[in-house]
């Protein structure tokens, strides 16, 4: 959600790996601890697809539901030093 607007919404079930794929393939190579969070890539509904495009800028809010996890809530902040000054 952004600023309480959802941007996606979908399940688990529309992704192309089921649940314990991932973390069968990560675990593999790489230690997961308690905790860590894997982000695959994103449903349909990307900000820059929507009409009129929607992006992220200091002062919105960004909240991801997590079923039978919660509703983690972040701001978005400005970088003190953008990668690029052009922009």
């Amino acid at each position: 959600m952004l600023n309480g607007r959802a941007m996606r919404d979908s399940k688990t079930s529309d992704m192309i790996f089921d649940g314990p794929t991932p973390l069968e393939l990560l675990g593999g190579s790489t230690i997961l601890l308690p905790g860590t969070v894997i982000l695959s890539p994103p449903p349909p509904g990307d900000g820059e697809a929507t009409t009129p495009s929607v992006f992220l800028h200091p002062c919105r809010t960004v909240a991801l539901a997590i079923e039978k996890t919660g509703t983690p809530t972040n701001p978005v902040v400005a970088d003190a030093q953008p990668l690029n000054p052009a922009l």
